[in-house]
């Protein structure tokens, strides 16, 4: 009886098996398409990460520069102004300087010598120079003053032109972003991408459980075929034997 009753154990437990495992393949493939669909996004995730640190790291350049940038064009405005004020200096003493060439060409004029500008060996009536006369030296270091408010008014201004250039690259990288904000969103990308490595992770060990579902419910097909193939043969040996029997 144990041997005979052996093959409809295994039966049972074959078909006890054969029912269990689609509901067990569904959940799997059910929690497999959830993480894979988690996991999916990781690329995107890992763009959009590597572009909000650009944009985080532009927004708080951004915030160093424009007060630089403000403190700057004042410095410059007060350069410009200090240079055009020089400009005008020098244009006045040589102003001043020409009106009182004939009072500065008196002072070189020597009896019985001929006057640089008329000609003439006699200076009855010379010019006086002025009070306050402008002299070469004057003028030297009137020049000598404007160039160099020139040059550090260029020198300034090709500053600005370089900070307002990146100012400028700084504005178009952070896209309106400020540096709070953008850090807010870069740690809730940064949750997204963690999430997604864990579902990529998990993903793996779920797949194998799936594929050994699908190997063992392969196999208690092929094993439900081969015992109720036996248990037709043994059926059809025990006809048999019950005719030959009933014969004699």
């Amino acid at each position: 009886r144990d041997l005979h009753s052996f093959p409809t154990r295994r039966s049972s437990d074959l078909d006890r098996a054969r029912q269990e495992l689609p509901g067990r393949i569904a959940g799997l493939e059910r929690r497999l398409a959830e993480v894979r669909g988690v996991a999916a996004g990781l690329e995107a995730a890992r763009a959009q990460l590597a572009a909000l640190g650009r944009r985080r790291d532009a927004a708080a350049r951004l915030a160093e520069l424009e007060p630089r940038l403000r403190e700057h064009d004042q410095v410059l405005r007060a350069a410009v102004d200090t240079h055009q004020e020089l400009v005008d200096a020098h244009q006045q003493a040589m102003e001043t300087r020409l009106s009182g060439m004939a009072g500065e060409l008196a002072t070189t004029l020597i009896d019985g010598a001929a006057c640089p500008v008329c000609g003439s060996d006699s200076h009855p009536a010379p010019a006086r120079p002025a009070a306050g006369a402008v002299t070469e030296q004057d003028i030297e270091l009137a020049r000598a003053r404007r160039d160099a408010a020139a040059g550090a008014r260029a020198r300034l201004a090709d500053q600005r032109e370089a900070l307002a250039s990146e100012v400028a690259a700084c504005t178009a990288m952070a896209e309106g972003g400020t540096a709070a904000g953008l850090a807010a969103a870069l740690a809730s990308v940064a949750g997204q991408l963690d999430r997604g490595e864990q579902a990529a992770a998990e993903a793996v060990p779920i797949g194998a459980a799936l594929a050994d579902c699908r190997a063992e419910q392969q196999q208690v097909d092929q094993e439900l075929l081969a015992v109720s193939a036996d248990a037709a043969a043994a059926r059809r040996s025990e006809e048999h034997t019950s005719e030959l029997q009933s014969h004699h």
